[in-house]
């Protein structure tokens, strides 16, 4: 076996053959396990594009013509999938397959020191369908793709990101769980609290818990809410005439709870909000160390997702990420892409309008910061002057700079005005429609180009404003059945993906497999998107912050290839959004330490 797999991947570095297979990253994690030997040969093979996977194909298919996550089969029956092969062979075959616990599937640990001419003839035959279905798939799909006159260009990319992905989860986490705990014991008491109270105003009684605690741990309370009373409170602390539901009753939506001033009404937000921190995160989050679970192709904008539990989607509550802590002796360094979706912004409007301030501004400058320019304009005073007020912590300087990220992120997705007060209330700022149009209007001036683009993006859409079909102009990435919003984020979110996917791939590999590599002995842990957070040994922090900075910025450019960009390291002793980068007396990185 290993002497074939040898033969296999040099076959495929050298470009006799590409492997397949359907979620073939978790074969190729179950090789190097196995093989440890065979290890630099398989990020090799992937390195130069050696590899393909049914399931990420699939999902390219889908999303080119609009229907992702819900296909149409053959039947012409649209249907939620979840990309397995028994999902894929349903859906685009008419193919039934079992994969029921009783099959060979999940028994073949039986088989680990037999060898295969002692094997069942069940299981070398269950073990030969699933090769001839992934070859069936791969056939129907380079069919469906000709047809299309799409090669799906960044197959390569997204099976690399898998792989990738894959072996961090197999790294996992480190998590304090004496810290969880404490954690689980405070939202408690906490739920408890509140539900007592939500009780005694009689817009909720309490029910039985569905779910057991953490063993030794304090039970999660559970209520039914008086509907009811609930939306008389509503109606009666609402400012001005509540929204309705499509069936005509007073909505008790967050957002529209959130409005009324009623204390009971704020309570039961709190509950909803605790309850779910606790569920979502907290529930998940009490072994030591944890693998959670990342899908390369996580969303129709060609991002990334991740769940059990989702580490990408942390949520905005104190001490929840400070409970992620790496493994003795070292600690974690992270980089991040400064303002990565405005670079990729400005890149989009380069190819697609010929020409961009924006561009021209980071093209001057790659540490130009875009919102404290918007918040110059906005203040009516040079930008050097709204920098001096922002380092002298000026608090109308720093509000206005708030107000224009908002704005940079905000707009060039194609919001209206309403969507955007309600927008900027997630981040904190409260402005008119009034206010906002003054904004947005500002905004335009700031950024002309950005006629130009919206200008684009209506026209590839249809008279409902539906069914667009986003071709990206640096990757030929393809996207249908778009809203004209979807197409306006899409194009610089899916620019930014692809960057950030191609960054974190080399930095991995690096990490495994270069020993010539400053970043060599460290392992990713985490992917946020435009963020990368290494576990790196406590020596080597400086030499790791600076390669990783020089990866990822040198990724990044290669899908901007007109706009420099700029990524940032810090070092810290735990998972935290506080942490800033330090440097010490000889310029060297060192540990952020947290500050009472």
């Amino acid at each position: 076996m290993h002497r074939w797999l040898e033969n296999a991947l040099r076959g495929a570095i050298e470009g006799v053959h590409v492997l397949a297979g359907q979620y073939v990253a978790y074969d190729m994690s179950c090789i190097i396990a196995t093989f440890p030997d065979l290890e630099e040969l398989v990020w090799e093979t992937y390195r130069v594009g050696g590899v393909l996977c049914t399931s990420i194909r699939e999902k390219l298919l889908d999303i080119a013509i609009g229907v992702f996550p819900y296909p149409i089969d053959t039947t012409g029956t649209k249907t939620k999938s979840f990309y397995s092969l028994a999902d894929i062979a349903r859906v685009s075959l008419g193919m039934t397959v079992s994969k029921g616990e009783d099959t060979w599937r999940t028994r073949y640990s039986e088989l680990a020191n037999v060898p295969l001419g002692k094997w069942p003839q069940e299981a070398i035959e269950y073990a030969i369908r699933d090769a001839e279905l992934v070859s069936l798939i791969l056939e129907n799909q380079d069919e469906r793709a000709l047809g299309l006159h799409y090669d799906m260009p960044t197959q390569f990319d997204d099976v690399r990101a898998d792989f990738a992905l894959r072996m961090m989860s197999v790294w996992g986490i480190r998590v304090n769980t004496a810290r969880v705990s404490e954690l689980w014991e405070d939202s408690m008491s906490r739920l408890h609290e509140i539900a007592e109270q939500l009780v005694a105003d009689k817009v909720a009684k309490r029910t039985k818990p569905k779910d057991e605690p953490p063993p030794g741990h304090m039970p999660m309370p559970a209520i039914q809410r008086n509907m009811a009373a609930i939306r008389e409170l509503i109606e009666q602390t609402y400012p001005g005439t509540p929204p309705q539901t499509p069936g005509g009753k007073t909505s008790t939506a967050a957002e529209v709870i959130e409005e009324c001033s009623d204390p009971v009404l704020i309570d039961l937000v709190e509950f909803g909000k605790v309850q779910k921190v606790a569920s979502t995160y907290l529930t998940k989050m009490f072994e030591p160390l944890i693998h959670a679970r990342f899908d390369a192709v996580g969303g129709a904008s060609d991002r990334t997702s991740c769940r059990d539990p989702n580490l990408q989607n942390q949520p905005n509550v104190a001490g929840i990420r400070e409970c992620f802590i790496p493994s003795p002796g070292h600690v974690f360094v992270s980089a991040d892409f400064d303002s990565q979706e405005m670079r990729t912004l400005a890149q989009c409007c380069l190819d697609i309008c010929g020409k961009s301030r924006l561009a021209e501004r980071y093209q001057a400058d790659r540490h130009f910061d875009p919102h404290l320019e918007f918040a110059a304009r906005l203040a009516g005073i040079s930008v050097e002057q709204a920098a001096r007020l922002l380092a002298e912590k000026n608090e109308d300087i720093k509000a206005l700079r708030q107000q224009s990220k908002v704005c940079n992120f905000g707009f060039p997705g194609g919001m209206g005005v309403d969507t955007f007060v309600h927008y900027a209330k997630g981040w904190g700022v409260e402005i008119t429609p009034d206010r906002a149009q003054e904004l947005k209007n500002a905004w335009f001036e700031q950024w002309p180009e950005m006629y130009t683009y919206f200008r684009h993006a209506s026209n590839l859409v249809d008279f409902e404003g539906m069914s667009g079909v986003m071709i990206h102009p640096q990757s030929r990435f393809r996207r249908g059945g778009c809203t004209y919003m979807e197409i306006s984020n899409g194009y610089f979110q899916t620019l930014a993906a692809h960057a950030s996917k191609s960054a974190q791939f080399e930095v991995s590999r690096r990490c495994y497999v270069e020993p010539e590599s400053a970043l060599y002995g460290s392992r990713p842990v985490v992917f946020v998107h435009d963020e990368l957070i290494l576990e790196v040994p406590e020596f080597a922090i400086h030499e790791t912050g600076q390669e990783l900075e020089r990866v990822m910025i040198e990724k990044m450019e290669k899908w901007t290839p007109a706009i420099p960009s700029s990524a940032e390291a810090k070092a810290m002793r735990y998972w935290s959004k506080a942490a800033e980068r330090v440097v010490d007396a000889e310029g060297r990185l060192t540990v952020w330490e947290e500050t009472s």
